[in-house]
């Protein structure tokens, strides 16, 4: 989706939400907090599909489903940081299915739960 999304559409560029936390000072502490803890919500909307994805059988019963929602919120964020760099599509493409392959192999191997 982010390699066809490039196309000139603001939406295939980083993430508002990463630029504001990683660009903010001391003296924007509220304004990073709060971007922060958007974040945060966005990673425990991942960890309760992922918990679904559990209880279906998609993952291994001990998968760690904190570090999948980290990590695919990461790659995420990776995918945007590559669009933004004018990639050609089938290179972005070839990126986004090894790091989705990634977080599938994470998700079948045994981890501590939750």
């Amino acid at each position: 989706a982010i390699a066809r999304a490039r196309s000139g559409d603001p939406k295939g560029r980083a993430c508002m939400l990463v630029k504001t936390l990683l660009n903010m000072t001391a003296e924007d502490a509220k304004i990073a907090k709060t971007a922060s803890q958007y974040i945060g919500w966005m990673e425990d909307e991942m960890a309760a599909i992922f918990e679904c994805a559990m209880q279906q059988g998609e993952l291994a019963e001990d998968a760690d489903i904190r570090q999948l929602a980290k990590r695919f919120q990461g790659n995420v964020t990776i995918l945007r940081i590559e669009a933004q760099r004018d990639l050609e599509s089938a290179e972005l493409t070839e990126s986004a299915e090894r790091l989705a392959q990634e977080i599938f192999a994470l998700g079948q191997t045994s981890g501590s739960k939750h």
